[in-house]
């Protein structure tokens, strides 16, 4: 006589276990519901959803947001970005776009800028863009003329009053921050807001700088103000979320080569890393910018790369990696497992990365509806 089957696991039980799986494989919470149907209810609830991400916070890095510049139309060069998917996820598929590049990406929103047609038959700055890459929505903002230094950075309307975890925003209002040089070399500030849909300040924030500055480098988010790399100045410009102020960092240490991104670290300090004769080093702030620097880290890629590096062309912020430029492509370093891969083989030159990290949630059930994953940029 067979023996009776076990008895089912009590639902407290299995939301506890499906709240250990990765959320960088969303694909295991798909499998997970397709066992039967109580575990599909279960998958399909917003209990688990909020539940999960309350639980891993540090959202995971789901694609790769790929810039290079490349021959197009056989005479002509342009920005092209690539998606790669870093994490498997239902929908996640690579595809490019030509004649726009993003510019930056944060709390599940990225920002892009198009290339228009100069009437001197030259390339020129368009439009900005917002997209979500999880619903494909696009939001095109009004026209905001920039000169040739500027740079750019996209983020939730409410980080600056810390109303927000960032843990399921991206559907929410949102900022958009550009710092741009003028013709007269006077650095200011304009700041796009979703709600009112228009931008605000223009006005001059940090007089003429002594030399010039150079942008288009990633910002990073480290307490509540984001930082611009000035890469000809080896100099950082800090603009406070809170007091609307910007002040321009000069102290950065003297180091054998300029900083290649800007970093933060767990603790929510600014730092940098640089890579110099396949060694990848890491700085650090010690009390905040004003507390000087220190060197945290040194790591010898050597012996975690099959070719030697020659940058730093990217940084997953709360994850502890790196994205290092090599002559065969760009490679992922896992500083905490030391463990590096091959993620991405540029098309042409100019390549930085930037990680897109957020939270996906398989669309299962009338919950869910609106959250599968979408091109959005269409191939072209």
């Amino acid at each position: 006589m067979a023996p009776p089957p076990p008895p089912p696991l009590m639902g407290e039980l299995v939301e506890e276990i499906l709240l250990r799986l990765p959320p960088s494989d969303p694909t295991s919470l798909v499998r997970a519901a397709l066992v039967c149907k109580p575990w599909f209810r279960l998958v399909s609830g917003r209990r688990l959803r909020r539940r999960f991400r309350e639980r891993h916070r540090r959202a995971p890095v789901l694609g790769l947001l790929c810039n290079s510049r490349r021959e197009l139309c056989h005479c002509d060069e342009g920005d092209v970005f690539r998606f790669v998917p870093y994490a498997r996820f239902p929908g996640g598929r690579a595809f490019h776009h030509n004649y726009r590049r993003a510019i930056d990406a944060r709390h599940g929103r990225v920002l892009l800028r198009g290339m228009l047609w100069l009437d001197d038959g030259q390339l020129g700055p368009g439009e900005f863009t917002v997209w979500n890459p999880i619903t494909g929505e696009e939001r095109t903002l009004p026209p905001l003329p920039c000169y040739e230094d500027w740079n750019a950075a996209v983020l939730c309307a409410a980080h600056a009053t810390g109303a927000c975890d960032h843990l399921d925003c991206h559907r929410g209002p949102f900022l958009v921050v550009v710092v741009d040089t003028e013709l007269t070399g006077d650095i200011v500030v304009h700041i796009y807001s979703s709600e009112a849909r228009s931008w605000s300040g223009g006005q001059t924030v940090v007089p003429r700088p002594n030399k010039p500055a150079s942008w288009l480098w990633p910002s990073v988010l480290a307490g509540n103000s984001l930082y611009f790399m000035l890469r000809r100045r080896r100099s950082i410009l800090k603009y406070d979320l809170g007091t609307l102020e910007i002040s321009v960092i000069d102290d950065l240490p003297r180091t054998s080569c300029r900083p290649d991104v800007l970093t933060t670290t767990e603790d929510g300090r600014l730092g940098f890393a640089t890579v110099s004769k396949s060694r990848l080093y890491l700085w650090t702030t010690k009390d905040g910018p004003a507390g000087g620097w220190a060197q945290s880290r040194v790591v010898d890629l050597q012996k975690l790369l099959p070719v030697d590096a020659h940058s730093v062309v990217g940084f997953a912020d709360g994850v502890g990696t790196v994205f290092v430029g090599t002559n065969s492509g760009v490679y992922s370093v896992d500083l905490k497992s030391q463990q590096a891969r091959n993620v991405y083989e540029p098309e042409g030159d100019g390549c930085n990365v930037l990680p897109y990290m957020t939270f996906y949630y398989p669309a299962l059930g009338g919950d869910c509806t609106g959250e599968e994953p979408s091109a959005g940029a269409s191939s072209a």
